[in-house]
């Protein structure tokens, strides 16, 4: 269970800890006086740089214990300053929200992808694109930035090195809404899917156990929320038997952790239709609807002349 607040101080090392530290201290901040005292680490596992987010959790002694209601209070209480971005944590490691990376196209080693690393931070400083850290790994260079409008900008308008775009790699992931959600991958292939897995859990865990669902990616995801974190855990130690009558070639994942299947990456099988992670408003999706309705134009143009050339030719037979 994390949460992850950004938009804090990045002057020092540690400053966007004290930041979040100081503002949860401020004496206009309602807070219940029982609230345990929060733990504010570092929002990545590298402490070596200055990050404007960090990730916050229970205190040790109660992180065995299923305090989903804890965290939940700590971020409504963190939702009241201005500024501040606080959502549940999509998974481990650094903020996947504000992050793409890159395959060098060139040879791989040492040399060919410091070098690469480079090319890609320049087109980004020359955007003003602010990036907060980045890294190289196997010809793969991630960057972690700034400001969220950045991610759907790169991805709208793709960085070129010499006269080639290098298309960015975007982390697959779902949005987590609430505490404890789970998710049963690959069920596009099998008819209401949604329904069937509700009436499942109801099944197993009782008519009351399932709070809420959804499906996202092209509905290749199950997403649901049950009524407890014991419920929660108790489900997934069971063996999922839904499908097992079903196509034995179609045989979707184990349900686990949402957080937990954030933190490997979706299958990357699936196409992305992803709503959660879409802003209404952002460039990507208007873009995407602008596709939508052009295809739809097109279509329906050619449409129209296929019909008028039916209706001249028919018209043209009328007449012998």
């Amino acid at each position: 269970m994390e949460l992850i607040v950004s938009g804090l101080s990045r002057n020092s090392l540690h400053a966007a800890q004290q930041d979040l530290a100081r503002r949860i201290q401020e004496p206009h901040i309602v807070c219940d006086p029982n609230m345990p005292p929060l733990v504010i680490s570092h929002g990545s596992g590298n402490i070596g740089e200055t990050l404007d987010y960090v990730t916050v959790t229970l205190p040790t002694s109660l992180r065995d214990l299923p305090r989903d209601d804890v965290l939940e209070y700590a971020r409504q209480v963190i939702s009241q300053f201005d500024g501040l971005h606080v959502s549940w944590k999509v998974g481990r490691g650094a903020d996947k929200t504000r992050q793409l990376s890159f395959m060098n196209p060139a040879e791989r080693n040492k040399e060919s992808d410091a070098q690469f690393e480079r090319d890609i931070l320049k087109v980004f400083e020359d955007r003003s694109l602010d990036v907060q850290h980045h890294w190289c790994n196997r010809g793969r260079a991630t960057f972690h930035f700034l400001k969220r409008d950045a991610v759907s900008d790169i991805i709208n308008r793709p960085p070129t090195i010499g006269n080639r775009s290098i298309n960015p790699i975007v982390p697959r992931y779902v949005q987590p809404e609430h505490c404890f959600e789970i998710a049963v991958t690959n069920v596009g292939a099998f008819p209401a899917a949604k329904s069937r897995i509700d009436s499942y859990i109801q099944e197993k865990m009782g008519r009351d156990a399932l709070r809420d669902s959804c499906m996202e990616w092209d509905s290749n995801v199950y997403i649901a929320r049950l009524s407890t974190p014991d419920e929660t855990s108790t489900f997934l130690s069971l063996p999922f038997t839904c499908f097992d009558h079903e196509n034995p070639s179609l045989k979707p994942n184990d349900p686990d952790f949402l957080y937990t299947l954030n933190s490997s990456g979706l299958p990357a099988t699936m196409n992305n239709s992803n709503t959660r992670n879409q802003n209404p408003d952002s460039p990507m999706l208007r873009n995407q609807l602008d596709e939508l309705s052009r295809q739809n134009r097109t279509i329906s143009h050619t449409l129209d002349v296929a019909l008028n050339q039916q209706n001249s030719l028919v018209n043209q037979l009328d007449n012998v």
